[in-house]
């Protein structure tokens, strides 16, 4: 299980998809036909459909869309260390999705709750959009001085491979919550 995992990942992806990863990703190897690129494909697929379904409203199943997008972005990666065939392009295209689909899913989000006139959620979906540029931008950083996969050094954190700070992962799931949160403070038990 551990050649599949990055030396250092986000806190959502070790606390929530790693379990379930570590369970999927050797039963997806045993099938040839599965391969990290049609998992970066059908996930970006995935969040196309999360970004429809938010700006149409549907703020649960556009929800619920995303974070199996998530789970099938984080299995191609998982897949293809796994198998040992990780490649620069691999990365790329998985990176060039996530941005199109993650941006994609911020503005159908504000969109959706601007047509519902619950303009007092859009501060908040801006800001974390912002925390999820500016942690890309960390990325990107670190990855240009070699630092994206180290983890700390000692402690808590470097035992458990969980990054220092807050990343997109969590910036991105965070902004799922709340408009959850809202609909199921609407439903009627």
């Amino acid at each position: 299980a551990r050649r599949m995992n990055k030396p250092v990942d986000s806190w959502w992806t070790v606390i929530a998809i790693d379990p379930i990863a570590a369970r999927l990703v050797p039963l997806l190897a045993r099938a040839r036909f599965v391969t990290p690129t049609r998992l970066t494909l059908t996930a970006f697929a995935l969040g196309l459909a999360s970004a429809v379904a938010f700006g149409l409203g549907e703020l649960v199943l556009g929800a619920v869309l995303f974070e199996v997008r998530f789970l099938l972005d984080c299995l191609d990666g998982k897949l293809a260390r796994y198998r040992g065939s990780s490649s620069p392009a691999g990365a790329f295209v998985d990176v060039a999705c996530d941005m199109v689909v993650v941006g994609l899913c911020y503005g159908a989000l504000v969109a959706g709750l601007v047509a519902d006139g619950t303009w007092g959620e859009v501060p908040l979906i801006a800001g974390v959009s912002l925390v999820t540029a500016a942690s890309w931008l960390q990325l990107y950083r670190d990855a240009r001085h070699g630092d994206s996969d180290r983890a700390p050094s000692s402690g808590w954190l470097a035992r458990h491979r969980l990054k220092g700070y807050p990343s997109s992962v969590e910036a991105e799931t965070a902004s799922r919550a709340r408009p959850l949160m809202l609909v199921l403070d609407d439903l009627q038990w």
